[in-house]
């Protein structure tokens, strides 16, 4: 049964009979799916890019129903949980699937923070160099980035190292992705590239877009200042390149695939992108220096921003996604980890 208000009433209708409007507080359409349900009434599912009141105009033949337009409030993403952590300054994470282990580097103390999904059993593994970023290869080792050495370290879970990969390449390594042919991915800071090793530490591919780079000699794509990482299933990589404001997706073989984002502090813009994370549905997740996650597809299709003015994030660095819709967060400047439902 649909109302139009007072007496004037009709029997249940198409859901297609039905027009629908849904503007955010920006006045920017937003997708919206009509549906019937069982009971007789009907609902609209929409997924909200940012807070704020909503307006929902519904009509049926020209006319507004009864109420319409509504006001749908959505509320800021506030974590599901958090943790102060024992860290002077958290930096990267990695999560171990296998059994839910969160590592956390925190490189003024050299050593690695460790804890559950629920924060809880802390315990560090001290080490004897500045961790920048972490990841975890196939064998659940731990890949470790070490800038005043300008090497990658690789340890078990206990911490002991088993092997070192050196290059004269290595300028200033930060973020790390291991891949799923083992594969360690490196954004290097200061060489304003990123360097693919194998696991017994040959240089495979170096990619900075100038004229001897595999996939481009066009100035425009070189990178400037690639902090963080990330890879999916088919081993592309996501390079968030900090000073272009832009994360750039290239292939396995360092074809350039696509740039996300551009400059500003808009809507799906970036200002200063640091950590990077992939899921497997295909969004790509990135946090920047404006305090917030941003979500995109991998077409580069803003989805949602995440953030709390209540609980707000400070200077966030490392990301990384835990396969169920959620993601733990590095938030460096609260000394803490935060963990985020974003689907």
């Amino acid at each position: 049964m649909v109302s139009f208000g007072g007496d004037q009433k009709l029997d249940k209708q198409d859901v297609h009979a039905f027009r629908i409007d849904l503007r955010d507080p920006d006045d920017i359409i937003v997708q919206c799916t009509p549906r019937s349900t069982r009971n007789g009434t009907y609902e609209c599912i929409f997924r909200p890019q940012i807070p704020g009141d909503h307006k929902l105009s519904v009509k049926l033949a020209g006319r507004h129903i009864y109420a319409s337009p509504l006001t749908v409030s959505v509320d800021d993403n506030e974590p599901e949980s958090g943790s102060d952590i024992n860290a002077e300054s958290p930096i990267g994470v990695a999560v171990d699937a296998e059994d839910g282990t969160i590592y956390v580097t925190d490189p003024d103390k050299k050593r690695l923070i460790v804890v559950d999904f629920n924060f809880s059993d802390e315990k560090e593994i001290k080490l004897d160099f500045a961790p920048f970023d972490i990841a975890i290869d196939r064998e659940r080792n731990l890949v470790m980035s070490d800038q005043d050495a300008n090497c990658i370290r690789i340890a078990n879970k206990e911490g002991e190292e088993i092997n070192v990969i050196k290059s004269d390449q290595l300028k200033q390594p930060r973020g790390l992705a291991v891949d799923n042919y083992n594969n360690i991915v490196v954004a290097d800071s200061e060489a304003a590239c990123v360097f693919v090793f194998d696991h017994d530490g040959q240089l495979q591919m170096k990619i900075d877009g100038t004229a001897d780079s595999i996939y481009t000699k066009h100035p425009v794509h070189q990178l400037k200042k690639p902090v963080f990482v990330a890879v999916d299933r088919h081993a592309n990589i996501y390079v968030s390149d900090t000073a272009s404001n832009r994360v750039v997706v290239y292939s396995r073989s360092g074809y350039l695939l696509n740039t996300i984002a551009t400059s500003g502090h808009g809507r799906g813009k970036l200002d200063k992108p640091v950590g990077v994370a992939r899921d497997r549905s295909g969004h790509v997740l990135v946090c920047d220096a404006s305090n917030r996650v941003m979500v995109y597809t991998m077409e580069g299709a803003f989805v949602s921003r995440i953030g709390s003015p209540e609980n707000a994030l400070r200077d966030p660095h490392g990301i990384a996604t835990l396969g169920d819709g959620r993601f733990v967060i590095a938030d460096t400047g609260n000394r803490s980890m935060k963990i985020y439902r974003y689907l």
